[in-house]
């Protein structure tokens, strides 16, 4: 057969060609060892950028959480018969976990300072846990919501009932210490709180309205009762309402006609009927 002299293969071109992928070859393998630890590296990096930042999220929950209820306190103040520690202050976190981490938290939630278990109530084959403080008699539950998925979501309350004097930094402790023990299990969540009691104010809602320089959002007005929801620049979270708009403070006033006492609640963000 005729090959053109400028088509024609030169002598040892198949050796050359075996030559350079052996070259090749060893090249790669010199490669691969070094590429697994890079990409387990990369992975590790990923997993804890992950890790920081739901940590950086829920640290700012926390923050947030400590910022609105040192305001709400310093409001309750100007506004509650007694101060604002006379009030009756509720708290809520909650929260979205797996159920095992969801008994391991409760677990660490019923236990005094030195790990010693709380006397507590369980019922609802342990969906519902119930104990009280010994040292400031506050309550705390914890209560299954329901299932999402491969989630459970579940209230904690923390609740001081003015059966002893509340202070801010009672408060704060507690608070606190159940913030990080959720963080501690990796459990998203969020916090609301309120306070109730009797005020001083005939004027209240427009009394709170000028102490946190609140826009109002909502209102309503029946016999005896007055609701407003407000958004305050002074509070750090907030929730959406109608037309896009942001709320974070909401009240409920109301008037006993025989008795002329006036039963204030304010809840920040909002008022939850299942406080």
């Amino acid at each position: 057969m005729y090959i053109p002299k400028d088509k024609a293969l030169p002598l040892g071109h198949d050796e050359h060609v075996r030559k350079r992928e052996r070259e090749g070859s060893s090249k790669r393998k010199a490669i691969y060892p070094w590429l697994l630890p890079l990409l387990l590296l990369a992975m590790l990096c990923i997993a804890a950028s992950v890790q920081s930042i739901n940590g950086s999220s829920q640290e700012q929950t926390q923050d947030m959480a400590i910022h609105d209820l040192g305001q709400l306190w310093d409001w309750s103040d100007e506004l509650f018969l007694g101060g604002a520690g006379a009030a009756e202050w509720t708290l809520r976190w909650d929260v979205t976990i797996a159920a095992e981490e969801a008994e391991r938290l409760a677990d660490t939630i019923f236990r005094h300072e030195d790990g010693t278990p709380l006397d507590k109530t369980v019922t609802e084959d342990g969906e519902v846990i119930s104990a009280r403080m010994p040292a400031g008699g506050e309550a705390i539950g914890w209560y299954k919501v329901e299932r999402q998925g491969d989630y459970d979501r579940y209230m904690l309350l923390l609740e001081a009932k003015g059966e002893q004097p509340m202070t801010l930094q009672r408060l704060l402790e507690a608070a606190n210490r159940l913030s990080t023990l959720v963080e501690a299990h990796s459990a998203p969540y969020a916090v609301s709180m309120k306070a109730s009691g009797y005020t001083k104010h005939g004027n209240a809602a427009d009394t709170l309205q000028r102490l946190a320089l609140a826009e109002e959002r909502e209102k309503y007005k029946d016999t005896g009762t007055i609701s407003r929801t407000l958004y305050s620049g002074q509070l750090r979270s907030g929730i959406a309402v109608a037309q896009g708009r942001t709320a974070n403070l909401q009240l409920a006033l109301h008037e006993d006609t025989e008795s002329d006492a006036r039963k204030l609640t304010i809840g920040v963000p909002l008022i939850s009927g299942e406080f």
